[in-house]
């Protein structure tokens, strides 16, 4: 039953987080119709052209969940919101200007052995308002795991990619998601936060 209820509150924040992209997009598509161009009639990316380095975004100040459950040092100016409910700690940064999103999250579980089974179980929830998502591949050998996505939203395919772990009874996610035209972005992000992330399994309460 626990399980059950921990999954419906990461359904309703992964909704909130799809909603606020949905939200985001549609303020990107109204640019070219404000400047007065609308050439545009097909669904496209504000991100920089092929070629622009990733490592132009830069990293801002370390970041603590106020839970005290995990810190991290997230993109420098990305919007931050909450991503917490019943159980559930976590937060997430998203760029308006590349439509890129950091999310992460840290649970406690009562069966530490069956973790992995518990992000899998999360996969329909996390991309619960995408019109389609594919796995696209997962390396058990990599510490922590590593599973790639391809997702798709009002007309535009991203690339999420997902680092998940478990740490004592406390299982942990971290998620990025970057246009799909933009694969650099992704790798550099998980390169450059990823080491960042650190889980505090005591600060959680316990069941």
């Amino acid at each position: 039953m626990r399980k059950q209820q921990k999954q419906k509150m990461l359904r309703w924040v992964y909704t909130g987080f799809a909603i606020m992209m949905v939200v985001l997009m549609a303020c990107a598509g109204l640019t070219p119709l404000l400047g007065g161009d609308t050439s545009e009639a097909t669904p496209s990316f504000p991100t920089p052209a092929p070629g622009t380095p990733a490592s132009d975004v830069e990293l801002g100040l370390p970041f603590t969940h106020p839970s005290g459950a995990f810190e991290i040092t997230p993109p420098r100016d990305w919007a931050q919101h909450d991503a917490s409910a019943e159980a559930i700690y976590g937060s997430a940064w998203i760029s308006n200007e590349l439509l890129a999103v950091v999310h992460t999250f840290t649970t406690r579980v009562a069966q530490p052995d069956d973790w992995l089974n518990f992000v899998q179980s999360e996969y329909p929830a996390g991309f619960s308002e995408y019109e389609d998502y594919t796995v696209a591949g997962v390396d058990y050998e990599s510490d922590p795991i590593t599973i790639d996505f391809l997702a798709r939203l009002e007309g535009l395919d991203y690339l999420a990619r997902e680092w998940a772990g478990v740490d004592e009874d406390v299982v942990w996610v971290l998620r990025i998601v970057t246009p799909a035209n933009y694969p650099a972005l992704l790798d550099y992000l998980g390169e450059t936060i990823l080491p960042t992330f650190k889980v505090h399994p005591d600060a959680l309460p316990g069941d």
